[in-house]
């Protein structure tokens, strides 16, 4: 049996439990939605969700980092905070393995974006305006 299929399974499993999460996040039930509903996705994908919801093992989740500086001292910038899924898979004899870092295995957001620095900038032009005409005449893909 080739690997792709196994994969493209995990994939969707991923992005189904990922809709899930932020269905429960709005508030809503099973009852209120279906998965044929929301994803479109078979009932057989659904009850295997769930099943390995119920049976798996989540990761943890680190603490936030430190929010990042500023991408710009004025005229809005975004700054950032990550943390990261630190999951133990079970080994043959049920014992822990070491710990992995992934995505997968948390359900959450593994990063926070938000906008600083929204003061205009005294004395310039807007900043879109001020990289477009940086690069206005430049040569990109063969053409001026």
């Amino acid at each position: 049996m080739s690997s792709k299929p196994v994969r493209m399974e995990m994939w969707i499993l991923a992005v189904y439990v990922r809709i899930a999460v932020f269905m429960c996040a709005l508030g809503l039930s099973s009852a209120q939605t279906s998965s044929a509903s929301v994803t479109n996705y078979p009932a057989e994908l659904h009850q295997m969700a769930q099943q390995r919801l119920i049976k798996g093992q989540p990761g943890s989740w680190s603490a936030w980092s430190e929010w990042s500086a500023c991408t710009r001292t004025c005229g809005g910038g975004i700054t950032t905070q990550t943390r990261e899924c630190r999951y133990k898979p079970m080994g043959r004899h049920r014992r822990r393995t070491h710990s992995i870092i992934t995505q997968h295995h948390c359900i959450g957001l593994y990063k926070r974006i938000h906008i600083c620095n929204t003061k205009e900038c005294p004395g310039t032009t807007d900043f879109r305006q001020e990289q477009c005409s940086r690069y206005s005449g430049k040569e990109f893909l063969g053409r001026a």
